[in-house]
């Protein structure tokens, strides 16, 4: 019964089940995050304050809203902001980069995130951006005049997914740790019990053949004799 009970072998099925529920979580806002960290992963920051804000239309963002038209809204902002001041006294360096040929100022409109149905709550979030101090942009080293404001955040579902993947990868390889050692001792014992049948089998006269008693003349002849 200990021999059965070291010999079992751990099926891969719940692992298996918590990868594929991890493949949701993971999925829950498409590619969009993935794809905001693979373009703008060497973006860098800048600091930058808020030229001016306005409401527009949700379906024509470059026109100005001044009533309400029981449409949606959102906020535009126009940002401006300095590459040469990432470098500091280092952009008077005739080897600098390329990108600080820009002008010393840059502007970059952006809109915000938020979608608002009624025109007084989108004023509302307006005058909370127009009372932030300083903002901080991301910005394109190759590209200075290309800038985001508003990069991707909402990792929660992301992070969840990955913890489900992680668990489900140390799962399968703990499983595969234990049936290889499961085979290992499958095969040393059945090496043992072949050993132990070949002893047995050498006790038991299985050695080389003993010669037998001697044919008989008269029944090889085939000659029979009647009186």
């Amino acid at each position: 019964m200990a021999s059965e009970n070291t010999n079992v072998q751990f099926s891969y099925m719940w692992p298996g089940l918590i990868f594929l529920i991890g493949i949701p979580f993971l999925l829950f806002h498409g590619l969009k995050p993935y794809d905001d960290l693979i373009t703008r992963r060497d973006w860098v920051p800048v600091k930058a304050t808020l030229e001016r804000g306005q409401v527009v239309s949700k379906d024509a963002p470059d026109s100005l809203v001044l009533k309400d038209t029981g449409t949606e809204y959102k906020i535009k902002l126009v940002l401006r902001y300095s590459p040469r001041s990432l470098l500091g006294p280092a952009a008077m360096n005739p080897q600098y980069p390329p990108w600080l040929l820009l002008p010393k100022l840059v502007f970059h409109w952006t809109l915000a995130p938020e979608t608002f149905s009624s025109m007084l709550d989108a004023h509302a979030a307006l005058r909370e951006y127009q009372s932030i101090g300083d903002f901080e942009l991301y910005m394109n080293p190759g590209q200075p005049d290309e800038a985001t404001l508003f990069r991707w955040n909402d990792w929660t579902m992301i992070y969840l997914g990955a913890g489900l993947w992680a668990v489900a990868f140390l799962g399968i390889g703990f499983i595969w740790i234990l049936n290889s050692r499961t085979m290992k001792r499958r095969l040393t014992d059945e090496e043992e019990l072949a050993k132990f049948r070949a002893r047995r089998h050498h006790h038991h006269g299985a050695g080389p053949q003993e010669p037998g008693a001697p044919p008989d003349d008269d029944l090889n002849t085939g000659d029979t004799r009647h009186e």
